[in-house]
């Protein structure tokens, strides 16, 4: 084999990753992870699952309508993930046209600037409140209010030293 058919078949090998799912937030209805081309019916609190760990990537919980209730973002070679309103906030920031097409060199760095924020513990709540009543939680238009404070946000925040080139 050469070592470039080496490296792609390492890269596309599936890690077992460990999925935490806080759903003491969630409307009582019936769930599922979605991550990659997977979907698995939520029975309990933990999950394991096969995915491919090489690339950040967003995973999360679901309706039976796929609309999106928890999101998290997937870490390079992460083994196992917190989903959570904390973690559903972060990537509710970062959905942005702002930062659409945008690649970053270290997504842990980026979670972790969002998170300091002053203002990302009322995203949090905000963000919580709309899980919990709104049939379309993490649409923008549907949460008007944390979308308002994710721009304001947006604007003291500055990720150009960690984005890709």
């Amino acid at each position: 084999m050469t070592k470039k058919r080496d490296e792609g078949e390492k890269n596309s090998q599936k890690d077992k990753v460990s999925i935490n799912i806080d759903k003491s937030i969630l409307p009582k209805k019936d769930y599922y992870l979605v991550a990659e081309n997977t979907s698995k019916k939520l029975d309990n609190d933990n999950i394991d699952v096969k995915l491919n760990s090489n690339e950040p990537k967003v995973i999360g919980v679901a309706d039976d309508d796929g609309t999106p209730y928890l999101l998290a973002w997937q870490h390079k070679n992460s083994k196992v993930n917190n989903i959570s309103a904390e973690s559903t906030a972060v990537v509710f920031f970062l959905k942005r046209p702002q930062l659409a097409g945008e690649s970053f060199t270290d997504t842990k760095a980026v979670e972790n600037r969002i998170k300091k924020h002053k203002d990302f513990s009322k995203l949090v709540k905000l963000l919580e409140k709309e899980i919990k009543i709104s049939p379309c939680p993490l649409d923008p238009f549907c949460s008007t209010e944390a979308m308002i404070l994710s721009d304001k946000m947006y604007e003291e925040l500055n990720f150009s030293d960690l984005l890709k080139k």
